[in-house]
């Protein structure tokens, strides 16, 4: 990871991107899972934390080696019946909140070392798993020369 990489890890943390780029009027939460990506073994193995999402929430795409990755987590709400207009006023006050909801998006360019056909994914408990083989490299071979006498 290089420097500016870093440098904007840490700015899209502090400052989400939403409220960077929106003119304030609406401002739409955006956030950035954590990846780890590993290659082992001649594939590449991609691991996003998406804990509270569900396969049907993420959607995973490779098109012109970019791996694109985008979902969202949508705020769950609860009906209740209250009597009382002030009790149901305060029922969705949060005094505090640190767990984002919102659109995510991520993508990482593999350039043409992917064997496209073999991409799989698959999620568990919150946790997205990207298997993405590479193609296979084409040796070059010697081509012994004859000599016409």
């Amino acid at each position: 990871m290089n420097a500016l990489s870093i440098v904007n890890t840490l700015f899209d943390d502090f400052f989400p991107r939403a409220l960077r780029e929106s003119n304030h009027a609406s401002v739409t939460t955006v956030w950035r899972p954590r990846v780890d990506l590993k290659e082992d073994r001649g594939l590449y193995k991609l691991t996003m934390d998406l804990p509270g999402l569900e396969d049907k929430d993420v959607k995973v795409e490779f098109k012109e080696g970019l791996l694109h990755i985008s979902g969202e987590r949508v705020e769950k709400k609860e009906e209740k019946k209250e009597s009382s207009a002030a009790a149901s006023a305060d029922a969705d006050a949060y005094y505090y909140q640190e767990r984002v909801v919102g659109r995510f998006e991520r993508s990482f360019d593999f350039g043409t070392f992917i064997n496209e056909e073999e991409i799989r994914a698959s999620m568990k408990n919150g946790v997205l798993e990207v298997t993405l083989p590479r193609k296979e490299e084409k040796r070059s071979r010697s081509i012994a020369i004859s000599v016409n006498q």
